[in-house]
């Protein structure tokens, strides 16, 4: 008799524990969709939005016997609460157009404005190997302030390393590599000419 009231008691206590739970459970299951979608009249303010992002306009400026061809470079600019770009994504799509190997490229990206003057300017490589006639595609993300007045971007190839070695320079490669011809020569002048000039 003692175990039969014993057996009873347990059979009590799972039933009011497991009926408890199924309680808790339902009112939860009411309550909680509440608590955490709050309506729309009751949103934060200071809720955290999405990033604002504004695409610019994007040139390719070819050149004459470059072994790479730009198939499409789009840019995107992270933007701060005032609408000034903080950082800029750039995605490129190339072609090594060469009969040769390809281990290395340098882009120079110019950042302009309306009226096409520079407001920055950087060097992208990527060092990837594409066989000849083979594409690539490439993301960088500079991460520092742009000129609020950027509306635009401006992209060339600088430099071409082949894999076999040997490399392929622009012109402007050439020109940035040369000293430029405004500056004081170092050259003494010639015996009885004047010091100063005019």
């Amino acid at each position: 008799m003692n175990a039969l009231k014993i057996a009873r008691i347990r059979v009590k206590r799972q039933f009011i524990g497991r009926f408890s739970l199924l309680l808790v459970l339902s009112v939860s299951a009411m309550l909680l969709p509440q608590l955490i979608v709050p309506s729309a009249q009751g949103s934060s303010v200071y809720a955290q939005s999405g990033q604002k992002v504004r695409s610019i306009s994007c040139e390719f400026v070819p050149e004459d016997q470059c072994p790479v061809e730009m198939a499409s470079v789009r840019c995107e600019l992270d933007l701060d609460p005032f609408d000034a770009p903080m950082s800029s994504r750039i995605y490129a799509d190339y072609k090594n157009t060469s009969q040769r190997s390809i281990s290395a490229v340098k882009f120079r990206i110019r950042f302009v404005d309306a009226e096409g003057t520079e407001r920055g300017t950087f060097h992208a490589v990527d060092s990837a190997y594409v066989a000849a006639g083979g594409t690539k595609g490439h993301k960088w993300k500079r991460d520092f302030t742009l000129d609020p007045r950027v509306v635009a971007m401006k992209v060339r190839v600088l430099q071409v390393k082949y894999a076999e070695g040997g490399d392929w320079q622009s012109v402007k490669m050439q020109e940035l590599a040369q000293p430029s011809s405004t500056a004081p020569s170092a050259v003494p002048p010639a015996a009885g000419a004047p010091e100063g000039g005019p």
